[in-house]
């Protein structure tokens, strides 16, 4: 049997969800893309509970961002590869040399 999760288990996760979303507007703002990574960390946390209530159309909404963010994210590093721009210097703004998953854009 699957025990349900209490109500302070809930609440923390809802609240972890929120942090991880403003630190990534935050990192966006600064443009550093593992912002993006945040925003789906925090999507995936909210989908869950949302469903748990019921409320399906933010469920939708919370995995629309999600889509985005992970779309948002790889198109950053495609943009920034075909700009010949480097990224940031932590491991996930910066992708590793050689490595190009983009498809060449009008080229």
């Amino acid at each position: 049997m699957i025990d349900v999760p209490t109500n302070h288990v809930i609440v923390a996760v809802e609240y972890t969800a929120v942090v991880l979303g403003l630190i990534g507007n935050l990192l966006v703002a600064h443009k550093r893309r593992s912002g993006f990574a945040l925003w789906v960390v925090s999507n995936i946390l909210l989908v869950p509970l949302v469903l748990s209530k019921q409320m399906y159309g933010l469920a939708i909404l919370y995995v629309t961002y999600c889509a985005l963010a992970m779309y948002s994210f790889w198109r950053w590093h495609c943009d920034a590869r075909s700009d010949g721009r480097r990224m940031a210097s932590s491991a996930i703004d910066s992708p590793p040399e050689g490595v190009n998953h983009c498809h060449n854009r009008g080229s």
